[in-house]
Parts: C-alpha cells; sequence; structure tokens
C-alpha cells in the first residue's frame, strides 16, 4: 500500500511497486491525487485507489483485503492511514520524512504530534511493526540493479529526456513540476 502525492514521493513508491512485482505481490496503491489511466497502465496489474474514497464517512469504497505490509516514503505524512489498514500484527515500513528537522519538541503540541501519538498507540494496540529503513547499503543498490537486469518485466518509468542544453528544464521538471510521473533523465 502506497501513497503517491508528490514527485520525490510517486517515484520512491514506483521503484518500491516495481520491485514488489518483480517478486509477485502485487500492491494496492493508494493516493491523495488523481492519477491518469496511462500512468495507471505503467504499474499494471496494480490498483490505484484514492484515500478519500477509502477513508471516512463518505467512503465510496472499501479494501476488503487483509493488508500485512505498508510501505511508506515518508511516515509523517501517511502512518495514521496505514495503522488503520494493516491487520492485526502487520508491518509497517517507511524510509523517511517529508517534513524533516525541526521535529516537534516535547513541549509542543501539533496537530502532526496528535496524528503521531494515535498512529503510535494504534500501533500498540493492533500489534504492529513499525521498521524504519535507510534505504540500504552499496550492496543493495547493487542486487536492485542487478535484478532489474534479471527481469525483463520490471521497468523504470521515464518521465521525460533531455539533452545537457536543456539542463535548465531538466532541474525544473525533475524538482519542481508535481505532474511529473517517473524519472527524467540527462544525457550527459
Amino acid at each position: 500500500m502506497f501513497n503517491p502525492q508528490i514527485s520525490s514521493l510517486q517515484e520512491c513508491s514506483l521503484f518500491i511497486i516495481q520491485q514488489l512485482l518483480v517478486h509477485n505481490i502485487t500492491p494496492i496503491c493508494v493516493t491523495t491525487s488523481k492519477w491518469k489511466k496511462e500512468e495507471i497502465e505503467k504499474i499494471a496489474p496494480c490498483s490505484v485507489e484514492l484515500l478519500q474514497n477509502i477513508m471516512g464517512s463518505n467512503a465510496k469504497k472499501t479494501i476488503n483485503q487483509n493488508i500485512t505490509h505498508v510501505f511508506d516514503p515518508f511516515f509523517d505524512m501517511n502512518i495514521e492511514y496505514g495503522m488503520h489498514f494493516l491487520q492485526t500484527s502487520g508491518t509497517y515500513i517507511t524510509c523517511g520524512l517529508r517534513d524533516q528537522p525541526p521535529f516537534p519538541s516535547i513541549n509542543s503540541s501539533t496537530d502532526k504530534e496528535s496524528t503521531l501519538r494515535g498512529a503510535l498507540a494504534m500501533s500498540i494496540m493492533k500489534n504492529i511493526s513499525i521498521l524504519g529503513n535507510c534505504l540500504g547499503v552499496k550492496e543493495d543498490l547493487e542486487s536492485a540493479v542487478s535484478l532489474h537486469g534479471k527481469h525483463k518485466k520490471m521497468n523504470v518509468i521515464i518521465d521525460s529526456k533531455y539533452e545537457l542544453h536543456e539542463s535548465i528544464n531538466f532541474i525544473r521538471r525533475t524538482f519542481f513540476d508535481p505532474s511529473k510521473f517517473g524519472k527524467c533523465v540527462i544525457s550527459l
């Protein structure tokens, strides 16, 4: 289960999706923004569900599957939802924060702190394991690249390609365009 919402989160999620598909695991992708048909086709056979359609009193749909694992690149955005979907004794895996420090201090009271406290309380009640992951070491990257070479169905989703003289456009699209879907590549 994922929440591809902003470009950097989306790229991380796209790589996780590809890794899971290679291992014959088809994730349910949860998002806060609507995906285009051609974007969904790039991660087939995965389903993409809008968070607002599956959460809350106005939910149009529920996920009726036993969710055992949630992979979430930015826990401070999504942990509350992840805890909601995970079955008892599930595993929540995250590799980062969207809102990097300063983290709220013990004396501060914010909505985010309240959300995190609620999510942690739910993790205790449901016996959920929370795993922090640093995205690995050199050997992990080598293994992922090797896996990519061995499996033809594993795709790196490319948004756009640029030549060196288009560097400014490459930087704009890579870091500042929320409509980007996949990686931007520049030829050197």
